[in-house]
């Protein structure tokens, strides 16, 4: 893999658990999760129901749509198939649900409705679109979704908000992302960018731009 970014990093020469693993913040502590909105035991928001009704083709995720997972579907009756939070980061708390569209075959989808003033959007952000893996749920904090393939485990990928969407390798501002021995750090994020740094050791390597990318 081929780190890129821009030249706004800064170099941590300590140690690292265990390469490529991010922490939440340059300070190197936990804070633990940001507080989220849950939903699940509530009625369903009056924004989801809304978007439902004029989107018939698709539905609330479930626990039948998990039959023969049987990880995915004891998580599912802890988190639902929907959950409130700031997922683009502007304060607001938006709704992100899993949705199930057919039967055979069943396809999964994960959708954000935002909130950008006091009313959410008509338009919804398909974070995930007819995919035929199965999502068994969302996570939401500040700035990011994680779709649930699994529950209780730590593989799932954390997508994060880049202002026009949410993409995956990615790093917000400040956060650390332990990286090996060997590492190149190029200009831009593309790969025929200019090399600026190759690591000579692992490394915590702070990011300072916007937005830092892994490819």
């Amino acid at each position: 893999m081929k780190t890129v970014a821009s030249l706004l990093i800064a170099v941590l020469f300590v140690s690292c658990a265990r390469n490529g693993q991010e922490t939440p913040s340059a300070a190197g502590t936990d804070p633990g999760p940001p507080p989220v909105w849950r939903t699940q035991g509530r009625d369903i928001p009056d924004a989801l129901t809304d978007f439902l009704r004029a989107n018939s083709d698709y539905r609330l995720l479930r626990a039948e749509d998990l039959q023969g997972n049987g990880d995915l579907t004891e998580g599912f009756q802890t988190h639902g198939p929907f959950e409130m939070g700031d997922a683009n980061g502007d304060k607001y708390p938006d709704i992100a649900a899993v949705l199930v569209k057919g039967v055979t075959p069943r396809l999964y989808i994960v959708v954000l409705l935002t909130q950008p003033t006091a009313n959410y959007s008509v338009q919804p952000i398909w974070v995930i679109r007819d995919a035929a893996e199965r999502i068994g749920g969302v996570r939401v904090r500040p700035g990011e979704i994680q779709p649930l393939y699994c529950s209780g485990c730590d593989s799932n990928p954390v997508l994060r908000w880049v202002g026009a969407g949410f993409e995956g390798n990615v790093l917000r501002h400040g956060a650390l992302a332990c990286l090996s021995k060997g590492t190149k750090i190029y200009r831009k994020p593309a790969s025929d960018s200019d090399l600026v740094l190759t690591l000579e050791k692992t490394a915590y390597m702070a990011a300072l731009a916007k937005v830092w990318r892994q490819i």
